[in-house]
């Protein structure tokens, strides 16, 4: 059977999303975290990422500093420093820094 070229990508970006992730409970930073299935994230969820992890879903910094490699999902050679403010791709993976999404 023949499938779009896109469908494919699009299978293989969300491919990269971690089957799980560390929601932080309340909605707050620094709140008791519980792991949970990625599936199970809602608008409004706040995550922890640890260093070295990808994280889960798209979303926007809201505590914490780290380089983030979004290679594989924009093609940028080298791990951007991402800060309070900015948007992440689930799959990408974070450097040495925390970061709560």
């Amino acid at each position: 059977m023949w499938r779009h070229p896109c469908s494919q990508a699009v299978s293989k970006l969300l491919a990269l999303q971690p089957p799980t992730a560390l929601r932080c409970e309340g909605g707050e930073v620094g709140g008791p975290v519980r792991k949970v299935e990625s599936s199970e994230l809602r608008d409004g969820d706040v995550v922890q990422v640890l260093p070295g992890t990808p994280v889960p879903a798209d979303g926007e910094v809201i505590a914490g500093a780290s380089a983030v490699d979004e290679s594989l999902i924009t093609g940028q050679a080298l791990p951007v420093g991402e800060r309070v403010g900015a948007g992440v791709s689930g799959g990408a993976y974070t450097g040495p820094g925390a970061l709560h999404v």
